[in-house]
């Protein structure tokens, strides 16, 4: 029998990127998404008041435990195309 909490995978959420603007941590959110892994963006900028409170605190993305590896590569892989496509780009000019 394990032990308790052990080879017990969470559905609990857990914090994966934590983003200065809530605007990227909703892109990420949208690409996850559309993925089928299911997230929340958690930021507190008193209701759109003060906008600069993500600077401070951050916007956090939170996904399952169990879908955390899973995300993580897929925000990574993405996040790796967008820096080569730059690199392409100033190659060009």
């Amino acid at each position: 029998e394990a032990a308790p909490g052990r080879g017990v995978m969470s559905d609990a959420p857990v914090v994966i990127r934590q983003y200065a603007h809530a605007w990227a941590a909703h892109a990420a959110r949208a690409l996850l998404e559309a993925h089928d892994i299911p997230c929340l963006v958690v930021g507190d900028d008193a209701g759109g008041m003060y906008p600069g409170l993500g600077y401070v605190r951050g916007v956090r993305l939170l996904v399952r435990h169990a879908d955390a590896v899973r995300a993580l590569a897929l925000l990574d892989e993405t996040e790796r195309d967008a820096a080569r496509e730059g690199d392409d780009d100033a190659e060009a000019s």
